[in-house]
């Protein structure tokens, strides 16, 4: 509760007191995310009551299949083209935008859907796996989804102003990375 309050890191309480309790960091760090974890359960099975289940566990899943497709399009890409990079390489929005599009594609959305559901356990996540959140709603394996029809950021947004603020966001980014690369 203390942490609530007075977070390590970004308070000098926080973090005093964390220093203190060192000793049972690790514990209180596992405790955590176990707690996370348990909440995050708990939610997923508060929506499923409240609706859908079949919708929840396709929200669920398609969060999950973009993680990964912006892992194996946007993230490892990015990070092997800055490595010893002379110019910026493509900004990471509009590779996500190209990504996100992907995503309409079934095929490609049930290999990434397999990626996550396959995906180990990062046990530093205070979210649980995959297959353990669906496993709470009622599924011991992914079910068949349809694939995204349009994304929500268009849905949300007019396409002007996504072009524009992608164009803002591109142009902000490239020119830190290449002030980052001059140094």
């Amino acid at each position: 509760m203390i942490f609530d309050y007075a977070p390590p890191g970004k308070t000098v309480s926080g973090t005093l007191f964390y220093l203190m309790l060192s000793p049972l960091s690790k514990t209180l760090e596992r405790e955590e995310i176990r707690l996370s974890r348990r909440a995050e359960i708990e939610a997923d099975r508060h929506a499923a009551r409240a609706g859908d289940t079949y919708s929840v566990a396709r929200a669920l899943l398609l969060v999950g299949a973009a993680s990964a497709l912006f892992k194996d399009r946007v993230d490892d890409p990015l990070r092997r083209e800055l490595l010893g990079s002379m110019t910026p390489p493509e900004p990471p929005l509009a590779r996500m935008l190209k990504a996100a599009s992907e995503l309409f594609d079934t095929a490609t959305l049930k290999e990434h859907i397999q990626k996550a559901w396959a995906a180990p356990d990062d046990e530093k996540s205070d979210h649980p796996p995959w297959p353990e959140r669906l496993a709470a709603l009622g599924y011991a394996s992914p079910p068949t989804i349809e694939p995204v029809e349009r994304t929500a950021l268009l849905t949300l947004l007019p396409s002007e102003t996504v072009a524009e603020r992608v164009r803002y966001f591109d142009y902000e980014w490239t020119s830190r990375v290449a002030d980052h690369l001059d140094r």
